[in-house]
């Protein structure tokens, strides 16, 4: 459901039944437990019809994520919010020749730096999405040369 209002940027509850072909009620019950949670809100907007729904479901901007991605040679850091504004952003170079160490020194250093960032501004990370090759592939990728369970421990830190 969070995917689809994330790819159509908010839907009425009878759409998102139909796209994630769940019944009303359990859209409904859902929608529910992601309002408690903050992840979504709904808004009153004209019926696109006569008769037709009036409460659009968004995702709620008022949520922080962070974002992590190691591509091209390149280890990047974010924080945004669900409607797709990204605030904060720290890409470094992260070459495949660098050893276990320096990567894992390259990460803290660069999440240490993000939540600073955050903490500074009084921001709560809610959510946190994670983009590297291998990653959970416990055989690890020929692209990364990296060890995923020592990788797997320093992004639980």
């Amino acid at each position: 459901m969070l995917e689809n209002l994330l790819r159509t940027g908010g839907a009425f509850r009878s759409a998102i039944a139909r796209e994630t072909k769940l019944t009303e009620a359990s859209v409904s019950r859902i929608l529910a437990e992601l309002r408690s949670e903050n992840l979504v809100q709904e808004t009153r907007h004209p019926a696109p019809y006569s008769g037709g729904p009036t409460s659009l479901v968004t995702l709620s901007k008022s949520v922080a994520i962070a974002g992590i991605e190691l591509s091209n040679s390149r280890l990047s850091f974010g924080i945004g919010d669900l409607a797709g504004t990204l605030d904060y952003v720290d890409r470094m170079p992260a070459s495949p020749q660098l050893d276990q160490d320096a990567f894992e020194q390259l990460v803290r250093r660069s999440a240490a730096a993000m939540l600073a960032w955050a903490h500074a501004r009084g921001i709560t990370l809610r959510q946190a999405a994670l983009s590297i090759p291998g990653y959970g592939r416990e055989a690890g990728n020929p692209i990364y040369p990296w060890d995923v369970a020592r990788l797997r421990g320093v992004l639980g830190e």
